[in-house]
């Protein structure tokens, strides 16, 4: 068990900012580039929450939709793939790989969450795309990964979506309170 009252061994990311790094953004599907999602994409256990339409407005995902496998949802923007594998990586001053997230999934809750909300953390888990600043990412550490399954059942329980609710004093589920509620280790 470890000391620091991280059990999972959780690290925190907010990938791409949505007005800073937007210059990084393209508007159509390039074959180096991955999907930028946001959160309004997905839902609790659900990463085909909602698409964009080609006029650009965002809509939920109809249950025909849901039903067929091999459907994708659309994303408003699109980011290179190098970027992505960039922003997964850590590097020491030197330029050395320190760190790097090498699953295929990434898994992440909304940073939105307002008093009138049903929930107050939707947490998901995504394949390994681009994420927005309103998409905060965790990354368990990877001897968990067996359990992970777990940790996210965790994220969406009842139990953690009160405590949560208790702790939010205004409309933004941001780091410093995501590390005060309580996880059941793994």
């Amino acid at each position: 068990k470890r000391k620091d009252g991280n059990p999972w061994g959780v690290s925190f990311m907010r990938m791409f900012d949505m007005a800073n790094d937007s210059g990084l953004f393209m508007d159509t599907f390039a074959t180096d580039a991955l999907p930028l999602y946001e959160a309004k994409m997905v839902h609790q256990f659900d990463h085909r929450w909602a698409t964009y339409t080609a006029e650009g407005d965002s809509r939920d995902v109809t249950e025909a939709e849901k039903a067929d496998p091999p459907y994708t949802v659309t994303p408003r923007y699109w980011v290179n793939a190098a970027e992505v594998e960039e922003r997964l990586t850590k590097r020491d001053r030197e330029g050395n790989v320190i760190w790097r997230w090498n699953r295929n999934w990434l898994m992440g809750w909304w940073d939105i969450c307002r008093s009138t909300d049903e929930r107050t953390v939707i947490a998901s888990v995504v394949g390994r795309v681009g994420t927005g600043d309103t998409l905060l990412l965790m990354f368990p550490d990877p001897k968990h990964e067996a359990k992970v399954a777990c940790l996210l059942a965790d994220q969406c329980s009842l139990v953690h979506d009160y405590v949560a609710r208790q702790k939010i004093g205004g409309r933004h589920l941001k780091y410093h309170v995501k590390k005060q509620i309580v996880n059941l280790p793994p």
